[in-house]
């Protein structure tokens, strides 16, 4: 994979394409992804990154449905929140979870690897430290790996509380 090479700007138009979409799918009716991660993410053959998958939380609940359990490496895209919290967090998502997974995303477009890649753990041993800070844990991003400015982004996207999270439309 490493002997691709993928400059910023066509990283960035990738990430932008993922803002736009789900800019889009948080002021439509369905108001949330609910399962946000990279596998949601297709390229077509123009190069823009399209989301799939949107709403099937929303339609399995709605149908009585309880879905397939996911595995530790499958959660990697949760939110804290919702992993502590299973009980009675939204089983639909919300849009700061959506953010959460963004950035989880965008570290994975940044370094060009899985998620939380830079660590020595496995996915298992990742969501139990998630689920019981302190400390708290999240991907490993060196300083030359993008602009500052995305860096910064990303470190937003991933705030322990979701309020303080940006959001799609600004």
């Amino acid at each position: 994979m490493d002997e691709i090479k993928l400059d910023w700007s066509f990283r960035l138009s990738l990430l932008t394409d993922l803002v736009r979409g789900m800019r889009y799918l948080h002021a439509s009716p369905l108001r949330v992804h609910g399962s946000l991660s990279s596998r949601n993410c297709v390229v077509d053959a123009r190069w823009v990154l399209k989301i799939t998958d949107y709403g099937m939380l929303s339609f399995y609940e709605a149908q009585g449905i309880t879905p397939t359990p996911r595995n530790a490496k499958e959660l990697l895209w949760t939110a804290p929140e919702a992993l502590r919290d299973s009980k009675t967090y939204p089983k639909a998502g919300t849009q700061p979870a959506d953010v959460y997974a963004f950035g989880i995303i965008m570290q994975e477009v940044v370094v060009r690897g899985e998620p939380y890649c830079m660590l020595s753990l496995t996915p298992d041993e990742i969501i139990a430290k998630i689920k019981k800070p302190p400390p708290l844990i999240r991907p490993s991003v060196s300083k030359g790996a993008a602009p500052p400015e995305a860096i910064n982004i990303m470190r937003q996207c991933w705030a322990e509380n979701p309020e303080m999270r940006p959001d799609f439309a600004t």
